[in-house]
């Protein structure tokens, strides 16, 4: 077999490390061109893997045996090895990582084949023309990244010349000889360099979604943020969190009050898919938006929170999913600030109550005891004329009438 690639426990004659914080698959392109070999060759002759490798998705989770070949023929630790995987963010984006299905945060590829459909690779040109050797960054395949902190400005998540997804994987399918270059920065649709991408003209980014980015990058890589609402948590909880918070402002459903309050009376998303929105399904212009409006709601939490959706109307029974866990951080929030629910009193508070009414030698009797716990409001006789009752800030129906005698 060709280089000698075949021989076991033999280090290669091209043995490129992985970059800071690349992706498997971006790493596998590289170590094909630089042993002169097609990819599909690398894979099933030299790797052992099935055919179909290629189709699938290769950052979710790279096998234990193509990452024990590929440590064995380049050298790298396997702890550095397995880092190139999205299956590396455990314990930090997830509390546990699945290794097949919907995954949150991680954006699908939609392949048809070997090739993509989908949009689930992002990438930054002016990150590609400052590489000295251009790769793919591993967080560029997750929902929330959607600006390069580095140079302030939005992701794509498609080539800017023809709009078709990025699959830097198929380059050198049908190629007699191999090109003398890397192809993995051109565009294997119209052959087009990424790198040369023209500079769109509203790219411009508002300094709290940079900030929310920057803190939301370093989550990912301390797995924990003081700076995140919540404290001290672990990073997974306020990544779940959040990701509940955006689905939030992307329904087609109540929560779409807070985003058109927020937005000042915008339409729907233009890549909405029904009335329970999937971040990861949203292509990059509604997530770019979405994480702008999450970042003007976390700006001094809660209090930006609270006030937005109490001007739009929006209560915590809007917005908590009963088939869905909420972290506490958030959760508090909601059920404190945003209930509009009537006061349920204990069984224990409802005989103090009876009891004091019958040591003052008041009648004892529900309506009595719902008065004083602020469950009704008082008879028009026994309200002062300057008085006014209380008035819930959302107000639903025949609970908020006023019960009169």
């Amino acid at each position: 077999m060709r280089n000698g690639l075949s021989q076991p426990g033999q280090l290669w004659l091209y043995r490129c490390k992985p970059q800071d914080d690349e992706l498997f698959s971006s790493w596998l392109v590289r170590l094909a061109w630089g042993l002169a070999v097609k990819l599909q060759y690398l894979c099933v002759r030299v790797l052992r893997e099935r055919p179909g490798f290629l189709a699938s998705d290769l950052d979710r989770a790279p096998g234990l045996d193509v990452l024990s070949r590929l440590v064995d023929g380049t050298g790298v630790s396997p702890e550095r090895a397995r880092m190139t995987g999205l299956s590396a963010y455990e314990g930090v984006l997830w509390a546990q990582y699945v290794e097949r299905g919907p995954l949150p945060w991680v954006l699908p590829i939609g392949r048809l084949g070997r090739r993509r459909i989908g949009h689930g690779l992002q990438y930054c040109s002016a990150c590609l023309q400052e590489d000295r050797v251009p790769y793919f960054r591993r967080h560029w395949r997750l929902a929330f990244s959607v600006v390069c902190v580095k140079h302030g400005i939005p992701l794509r998540d498609a080539c800017p010349f023809c709009g078709e997804a990025i699959q830097f994987h198929v380059q050198d399918f049908g190629l007699r000889l191999l090109p003398f270059e890397c192809m993995i920065t051109y565009c294997a649709s119209c052959g087009k360099d990424l790198r040369d991408a023209p500079r769109m003209t509203d790219e411009l980014v508002s300094e709290s979604l940079l900030r929310l980015q920057e803190f939301l990058m370093n989550a990912l890589a301390e797995g924990y943020s003081s700076r995140l609402p919540g404290g001290n948590v672990y990073s997974f909880s306020h990544f779940e969190g959040f990701r509940y918070l955006m689905r939030t402002l992307a329904s087609a459903g109540r929560g779409a009050r807070l985003r058109e309050y927020l937005l000042q009376g915008s339409g729907p998303l233009s890549s909405g898919n029904g009335q329970r929105q999937v971040i990861e399904h949203l292509r990059h212009a509604d997530r770019l938006v979405l994480m702008d409006l999450c970042a003007k709601l976390l700006v001094e939490w809660p209090h930006a929170f609270v006030h937005a959706c109490k001007a739009s109307k929006v209560s915590s029974s809007y917005i908590i999913r009963y088939d869905a866990s909420v972290p506490y951080w958030l959760y508090r929030e909601l059920r404190w600030e945003l209930a509009d629910q009537d006061y349920a009193a204990s069984p224990e508070e409802r005989e103090a109550v009876r009891a004091y009414l019958a040591s003052q030698g008041l009648p004892v009797n529900d309506f009595a005891t719902d008065v004083l716990l602020g469950r009704c409001r008082r008879p028009r006789s026994c309200t002062r004329e300057s008085e006014e009752p209380p008035m819930r800030w959302n107000p639903r129906g025949a609970r908020d009438r006023i019960r009169r005698s």
